[in-house]
């Protein structure tokens, strides 16, 4: 990864899931994203990217320029998203989490 190497995900309506955030960090990439929706259970503050006010471009600015001042910082959270990914949002553990709620409903 290259220091410049973030997604920036500046949903400024609401956001279901977060599906390019999850993309993103899968792919070692840490990631400035709007505080909304499912993004802020994906995106881990300070530890895989960070969070910004919704429809403040300074603060996604600000955000991007302390990724650029500090390519070791970046590189820690674009390793800690890809970990993130890999125990949450893993199809395998969605499909482990998919078969408990089945299996509690069959009780």
């Amino acid at each position: 990864m290259l220091p410049r190497d973030a997604v920036i995900v500046p949903s400024t309506r609401g956001e279901g899931f977060g599906l390019v955030a999850v993309e993103a960090m899968a792919l070692e990439r840490p990631v400035v994203a709007a505080a909304q929706g499912g993004l802020v259970e994906i995106v881990g503050p300070g530890e895989t990217g960070f969070l910004t006010t919704p429809g403040d471009p300074k603060g996604i600015a600000d955000a991007c320029i302390e990724l650029l001042a500090n390519p070791d910082i970046a590189r820690s959270m674009a390793l800690k998203g890809r970990a993130r990914v890999e125990e949450h949002f893993a199809l395998g553990q969605q499909m482990r989490k998919l078969l408990d709620v089945l299996e509690e409903a069959a009780r």
